[in-house]
């Protein structure tokens, strides 16, 4: 009796979160131009220039982004076309996509228990690191991956937004090295942050690859799915043995060899990922310190 109380409960607690994502406002229509644009290799600086130009938020962050120390310009940056060609098309794109999806989610309240900029540095080191894979193993859409990585954790951005003391308590568990961060989720709100992220993935009609993998990323699945979810899922757990941004986990999750081969990813292949990301690290770390 005791069992079907506690599952109908749980059951219960679920619905209850599923019905505040649904309450979550859509995302601004910035943000699916921004998902179209950065999906399609083949679309000109331009018409990314454009997209940025129409959102005055994005627009001043990246001015301000071209005008922070880390960049250097001896001159004061003025026009944003200007700073778009200065940062570079990879720059331009990942800003465009963090503050659209970041938009969604938070004003520029703190986020309780939550190292911010160590969040975002995972994302953009998820995408970064996801698309070195997706080239080294010669997939089709290494830009997909780019935007499949900065967008894998849109699930834990709704929990933070919607449960913050629950989200910092979750945190708080974590920190003893007894539990996973999806094992301390179940636990605290009867699901995780892959289904509150395929959940919304769902409401908002995202494309199906980046369903999968925001649905897929802690879970081996990922690998038989398909190949830019097999590259998130390697990407999430390198990032993490990196430990290139912050999640407030403390376990660190294995890589196999099996899971490399299931990407037809060589060992050599994975040294050249490694050597990249050690050269972007720095600009990984500073990058949303710069704009927050």
């Amino acid at each position: 009796m005791g069992m079907m109380t506690a599952g109908s409960h749980h059951a219960r607690e679920i619905k209850s979160v599923l019905s505040r994502l649904s309450e979550l406002p859509t995302p601004p229509a910035a943000l699916y131009k921004m998902l179209d644009a950065l999906s399609n290799p083949k679309l000109s600086m331009a018409r990314i220039s454009k997209t940025v130009m129409e959102d005055p938020a994005l627009s001043s962050k990246m001015l301000k982004l071209a005008n922070s120390p880390y960049y250097g310009f001896q001159k004061e940056v003025m026009s944003v076309e200007h700073a778009m060609v200065l940062l570079g098309v990879e720059t331009v794109k990942a800003l465009a996509l963090g503050v659209s999806i970041f938009n969604t989610f938070h004003n520029s309240t703190e986020l309780k228990g939550v190292n911010k900029a160590g969040l975002w540095t995972h994302f953009l080191a998820v995408g970064l690191c996801a698309q070195l894979i997706a080239k080294a193993a010669r997939m089709t859409a290494p830009d997909v991956a780019f935007t499949a990585g900065i967008i894998h954790d849109i699930g834990r951005l709704a929990l933070l937004r919607l449960f913050p003391a629950d989200s910092a308590a979750v945190v708080e568990r974590l920190q003893n090295g007894e539990l996973t961060l999806i094992e301390a989720e179940k636990e605290a709100f009867g699901l995780d942050h892959q289904e509150a992220g395929a959940f919304l993935a769902d409401h908002w009609s995202l494309p199906e690859e980046l369903h999968d993998c925001i649905a897929l990323h802690h879970d081996e699945a990922a690998l038989k799915k398909g190949r830019i979810t097999g590259a998130i899922y390697l990407a999430d757990k390198i990032c993490k043995r990196r430990q290139l941004g912050w999640t407030g986990e403390v376990i660190t999750p294995e890589l196999t060899s099996d899971e490399l081969a299931a990407l037809g990813l060589s060992s050599g292949q994975l040294a050249e990922v490694h050597e990249r990301l050690t050269e972007k690290a720095s600009y990984m770390q500073e990058f949303f310190k710069s704009i927050w």
